[in-house]
């Protein structure tokens, strides 16, 4: 709640538990909450009593205010700029030189930019030391580090590396696509993450464009569940590797033939589809079929379209035609041909519940998918 430009809280009866006495704050996440020191221009952490569990040092735009596996992500800008805050100074705001950042603080020192990642527990402690050029929070046990490697043409670019809940490094610092990819691509979910081969510099150009990495899944070990492929690509949306109740889409981009058929060199650019279980098993490919994605209770939702034939006009533009289909676990057709040329039906609801699948207004019912 706020009161006088401040903010508190109060439990669920509407009494004062906390008295406003933040310039901003969050919500709690599994008993601590981030709040927000103007002065200080830094973030801290409080228990449900309003105690501070730690100082006002943390940059807030970087650090979480969601604790996952009873951890939360936390960034400093530097340590020079935490031994400033904590001697009375505070962050006015950061600015580029040239393809430096400094931080430019109230006192009008300008301090080095040296952002460290890290984790503290619900008690404030630094469990895991703020030691990472970056960090996403914790999903699945496992939290995506990254490990700065060079700056091209007004992009960074690094390394990409996974940790346990105890700090220890599982996986390597080796893959790369972060310039791709947002944090829910490069996160574990039901022990699976995307990884994405480190392309480094060679993957930046001059004229703005970010390459589009091979990409695939593994498991918590490190073991490829989909290898990547060199002649498939992904782009961000609709992001082609997904999965759900134990199918994996893996809806790719490739270069084909008049016929559609993936062929080097060929002379269009398409998309490509495979169903794998999450062992890596080879369910079905589909590969008259693009714009694939699981719905849960073990089907896939897919858009049927070859790259010849009659088409339609879409919008402004023109389209070759096409339809959906419903497949279940089995790579087995349970919903066919519906939903005409509706191309962006992803954009709507769509899933599973109850005994039918449901997307683009429309809901059919299905046998469980077993």
């Amino acid at each position: 709640y706020k009161e006088n430009g401040l903010v508190g809280y109060k439990d669920q009866s509407g009494k004062v538990v906390i008295k406003a006495q933040f310039d901003d704050a969050e919500k709690f996440s599994q008993g601590i909450a981030r709040v927000y020191d103007k002065a200080k221009g830094a973030a801290a952490y409080i228990d449900t009593t309003g105690k501070l569990i730690t100082p006002f040092k943390y940059d807030s735009a970087a650090s979480g205010h969601i604790a996952y596996d009873g951890l939360m992500r936390v960034a400093i800008y530097g340590d020079d700029v935490v031994k400033a805050i904590m001697n009375g100074d505070g962050v006015y705001s950061t600015e580029s030189v040239g393809n430096n950042t400094v931080v430019v603080m109230k006192s009008g020192k300008k301090l080095k930019f040296d952002p460290k990642y890290g984790f503290i527990d619900k008690t404030g402690k630094e469990v895991i030391p703020l030691q990472f050029d970056e960090a996403y929070s914790f999903q699945d046990g496992m939290a995506t580090v990254l490990k700065f490697q060079g700056h091209q043409y007004g992009f960074s670019y690094s390394k990409i590396g996974y940790i346990d809940t105890t700090g220890k490094l599982v996986i390597p610092y080796k893959y790369g696509g972060d310039n791709n990819y947002d944090g829910s691509a490069l996160s574990y979910k039901d022990g699976l993450t995307c990884f994405f081969e480190y392309l480094g510099k060679e993957g930046l150009s001059s004229d703005g464009w970010v390459k589009s990495p091979p990409g695939g899944i593994m498991d918590k070990t490190g073991k490829v569940i989909v290898p990547s492929n060199p002649d498939r690509w992904y782009y961000s949306n609709p992001f082609g590797l997904q999965w759900k109740d134990g199918v994996i889409v893996n809806c790719y981009s490739t270069r084909v033939n008049a016929k559609g058929v993936p062929t080097k060199g060929g002379e269009k650019e398409w998309t490509l589809t495979e169903l794998y279980d999450y062992s890596g098993k080879l369910i079905k490919k589909l590969d008259e079929y693009v714009s694939a994605m699981p719905m849960g209770g073990g089907y896939t939702l897919a858009l049927h379209q070859v790259p010849y034939g009659p088409k339609v006009k879409y919008l402004d533009t023109e389209m070759y035609e096409g339809y959906w289909t419903v497949f279940d676990r089995t790579g087995k057709i349970v919903v066919d041909n519906v939903q005409k040329n509706n191309f962006y039906l992803l954009n709507s609801a769509y899933g599973y519940a109850n005994g039918y699948v449901y997307f683009g207004g429309e809901s059919y019912k299905v046998s469980e998918s077993k």
